[in-house]
């Protein structure tokens, strides 16, 4: 039995969803291959290898094999080199 609770406060905010979500579906619909082959359009091989040692997966973990937290560790990384690529390329 699957059993949800609504957390308080939640894990992501509100406009954090949309973009946690659009990793999720990247890393969920193209294979069942290894997490590091989906995320290498984000990461450089090394980046995921150090942050899958520190959040506590293994570097050929599967999108499955990681728990909320690992994902929402993995997003937050994601989301803050996207937005300091961003900001780079504006002052460029």
């Amino acid at each position: 039995m699957l059993s949800l609770v609504r957390r308080d406060p939640p894990l992501l905010s509100s406009d954090e969803r949309c973009r946690f979500e659009r990793i999720l579906r990247r890393a969920f619909s193209l294979s069942n291959g290894p997490l590091r082959r989906e995320m290498r359009n984000w990461l450089s091989p090394l980046e995921f290898k150090r942050l899958a040692r520190e959040l506590g997966f293994d570097a050929g973990a599967r999108a499955t094999d990681l728990g909320v937290e690992q994902w929402i560790g993995l997003y937050r990384y994601v989301d803050a080199l996207r937005r300091n690529r961003a900001r780079v390329s504006r002052r460029a």
